[in-house]
């Protein structure tokens, strides 16, 4: 596992803990936030059970659609293309450490090409901004909007 995944993983677990608190300002440990890819949206997010994230795209890596609406109880499937290899992988990590459910990977050996979201009943209405990193180095920041 890429070392800044495993980073990655590792800070979010011990920022479990601090969930009600407000996210820290971003460390030189957490530099890889800084040169993410953005991915902002226009107008409505469409409603989707399907992203696609694109790792090799020409001009730069992109999520399509770069923000989904969701309703609570609903499951969303994030498509990798290329699929990470056999020892490689990908995660998604909630920009708000509060939303631990966007807090997903690609662990299953039968489906290194996606990561499957569940958004629970619960879940805050709204926009809720995560990151999907790759051990290739590629950072993106698509969008969840929950209704």
């Amino acid at each position: 596992m890429n070392r800044t995944l495993l980073a990655a993983l590792t800070g979010l677990l011990l920022l479990g803990g601090c969930a009600t608190s407000p996210p820290p300002a971003a460390t030189p440990g957490q530099a890889w936030l800084q040169g993410c890819q953005s991915q902002a949206h226009s107008g409505a997010c469409p409603a989707a059970a399907v992203v696609n994230v694109n790792l090799n795209k020409a001009g730069g890596s992109a999520a399509n659609p770069e923000c989904v609406t969701a309703g609570r109880g609903s499951k969303v499937t994030i498509n990798i293309t290329p699929a990470p290899g056999k020892t490689g992988g990908a995660i998604t990590l909630p920009e708000d450490t509060a939303n631990g459910w966007l807090v997903a990977s690609n662990v299953d050996a039968t489906a290194k090409h996606k990561i499957e979201i569940d958004v629970p009943q619960d879940a805050a209405l709204g926009e809720h901004k995560y990151y999907v990193l790759s051990d290739s180095g590629v950072c993106l920041d698509p969008r969840f909007v929950v209704e």
